[in-house]
């Protein structure tokens, strides 16, 4: 469709931008559950919850954060879709953000998907590179960007980028922001 069309020529952009270093952030006052309940009912269009159940959390006390909109929407859609498109019937997606003992706030999009192997993870992180599993069945959407722009977009906002999975056991992927891009609380 021309929507898929215009999103993968966007992506490339934003790929070649940042790679150039020509991708400016426009930061501003981020409340991170106003942004996940964006999200979520962008994706609940595409989620036959009969199949799989998708469930959204921000625990009490996460603060605002100091982002770009644009490139955390994205970096959310990213993650989430992928998940998603992972994740067999009767699966769970979650996508939560909690505030860790250090202080930093972690996005965490988890799953009960297929997982990857640690020897494909390096691939998933190129882009333009799939994995394929005797699992996996690719819809004509996927174009192996989504991962690999993630991180690009996580490096911007200096925050890291950690992906814990296994093949049968699902795959979590925790975004932490560090203490700068966080709110005080007295100023929020």
């Amino acid at each position: 469709s021309s929507r898929h069309l215009l999103s993968l020529i966007n992506d490339i952009l934003d790929l070649s931008k940042i790679e150039a270093n020509r991708f400016e952030l426009d930061d501003d006052e981020l409340d991170l559950g106003s942004l996940f309940d964006s999200c979520a009912s962008m994706i609940r269009h595409r989620v036959d919850d009969d199949l799989v159940s998708f469930e959204v959390s921000v625990a009490p006390g996460v603060p605002l954060v100091i982002a770009d909109k644009r490139a955390m929407r994205q970096m959310v859609l990213n993650l989430v879709s992928n998940a998603v498109k992972f994740t067999p019937e009767k699966g769970t997606v979650r996508l939560s953000a909690f505030v860790e003992p250090d202080g930093r706030v972690a996005l965490q999009v988890s799953d009960t998907g297929i997982g990857i192997a640690k020897d494909d993870m390096p691939k998933a992180l190129e882009p333009f590179r799939q994995i394929s599993t005797d699992e996996t069945v690719y819809s004509a959407e996927g174009t192996g960007l989504g991962l690999p722009l993630t991180v690009a977009l996580a490096r911007l906002h200096d925050a890291t980028f950690v992906i814990n999975s296994a093949p049968g056991e699902g795959t979590v992927i925790t975004l932490r922001l560090p203490h700068d891009r966080l709110v005080p609380a007295a100023a929020a």
